[in-house]
Protein backbone atom coordinates (compact mmCIF):
# COMPACT_ATOMS: atom_id res chain seq x y z
CA UNK A 1 0.00 0.00 0.00
CA UNK A 2 1.04 3.84 -0.73
CA UNK A 3 1.51 5.98 2.11
CA UNK A 4 -1.29 7.11 4.06
CA UNK A 5 -1.91 11.19 2.95
CA UNK A 6 -1.57 14.16 5.58
CA UNK A 7 -4.83 14.86 7.35
CA UNK A 8 -7.01 16.97 4.82
CA UNK A 9 -7.85 19.73 8.18
CA UNK A 10 -4.83 20.22 9.98
CA UNK A 11 -2.05 18.33 7.87
CA UNK A 12 -1.10 16.22 10.47
CA UNK A 13 -0.11 12.59 10.12
CA UNK A 14 -2.34 10.01 10.07
CA UNK A 15 -2.27 6.21 11.33
CA UNK A 16 -4.66 2.64 11.08
CA UNK A 17 -6.15 2.04 14.45
CA UNK A 18 -7.80 -0.90 14.87
CA UNK A 19 -11.11 -1.54 16.88
CA UNK A 20 -13.07 -3.78 18.88
CA UNK A 21 -16.49 -4.58 19.27
CA UNK A 22 -17.04 -2.10 22.29
CA UNK A 23 -15.85 0.88 19.76
CA UNK A 24 -12.32 1.07 21.93
CA UNK A 25 -9.65 1.60 19.47
CA UNK A 26 -5.91 0.66 19.58
CA UNK A 27 -2.54 0.85 17.40
CA UNK A 28 -2.78 -1.48 14.71
CA UNK A 29 0.02 -4.01 15.38
CA UNK A 30 -1.52 -6.54 12.88
CA UNK A 31 -2.79 -8.89 14.91
CA UNK A 32 -7.12 -9.89 15.37
CA UNK A 33 -6.53 -10.12 18.72
CA UNK A 34 -5.07 -7.70 21.09
CA UNK A 35 -5.45 -7.82 24.94
CA UNK A 36 -8.02 -10.96 24.70
CA UNK A 37 -10.00 -8.88 22.75
CA UNK A 38 -10.87 -9.77 18.98
CA UNK A 39 -10.37 -6.51 16.64
CA UNK A 40 -13.37 -6.40 14.39
CA UNK A 41 -12.60 -2.83 12.21
CA UNK A 42 -10.47 -0.38 11.61
CA UNK A 43 -9.99 3.48 11.13
CA UNK A 44 -7.60 5.87 10.22
CA UNK A 45 -7.39 8.80 12.56
CA UNK A 46 -5.47 11.80 12.39
CA UNK A 47 -2.53 12.05 15.55
CA UNK A 48 -2.88 16.19 15.66
CA UNK A 49 -6.67 16.87 15.48
CA UNK A 50 -8.29 13.38 15.99
CA UNK A 51 -10.55 13.91 12.98
CA UNK A 52 -11.19 10.18 11.18
CA UNK A 53 -12.55 7.58 8.81
CA UNK A 54 -15.44 5.78 9.83
CA UNK A 55 -14.96 2.11 10.65
CA UNK A 56 -14.14 -0.40 7.96
CA UNK A 57 -13.83 -4.32 7.80
CA UNK A 58 -10.24 -3.85 6.66
CA UNK A 59 -7.15 -2.18 6.74
CA UNK A 60 -7.18 -1.40 3.33
CA UNK A 61 -10.69 0.09 3.51
CA UNK A 62 -9.72 2.08 5.54
CA UNK A 63 -6.90 3.34 3.91
CA UNK A 64 -8.25 3.87 0.72
CA UNK A 65 -11.25 5.76 2.33
CA UNK A 66 -8.71 8.58 4.30
CA UNK A 67 -6.88 8.43 0.94
CA UNK A 68 -9.92 9.17 -1.57
CA UNK A 69 -10.75 12.57 -0.36
CA UNK A 70 -10.50 15.78 -2.32
CA UNK A 71 -7.25 17.79 -1.32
Amino acid sequence: MAELKPCPFCGGKARVYVCDGSGSFFTDIGTKMFYGREMTHCLVMCNRCRIRTGAYLTRRGAFNAWNRRCD
